[in-house]
């Protein structure tokens, strides 16, 4: 499982991940406020729309199947990241190719 920890605080910190596709992954947002919208995530292209209390760690999984850019913003789409899923073949870019 990839996991990749943001903190929810007027925008998300991260604003850029990455992941492999084909790999599970756990988004663990801990928001540190209480305003309206940052109180919902939205990530369309995974059917992610969930609830994010204030000052708690909320953990999102899921399985990207497919590589390419995928933003996610709040629910008011003020603050907005991305969230870029690379090929597993090309994770190992720039180490030696295994033989035999």
């Amino acid at each position: 499982v990839q996991v990749v920890k943001l903190k929810v605080q007027g925008g998300y910190s991260p604003d850029l991940i990455q992941v492999v596709s084909g790999v599970p992954v756990r988004l663990e947002f801990d928001r540190q406020e209480t305003g309206d919208c940052s109180s919902r995530l939205v990530m369309p292209d995974f059917k992610v729309n969930e609830l994010l209390p204030a000052w708690e760690t909320t953990s999102i999984e899921f399985t990207p199947e497919a590589t390419g850019d995928f933003g996610f913003a709040c629910g008011m789409n003020m603050m907005r990241g991305r969230m870029q899923v690379l090929d597993r073949e090309l994770e190992t870019v720039g180490a030696p190719a295994a033989s035999g």
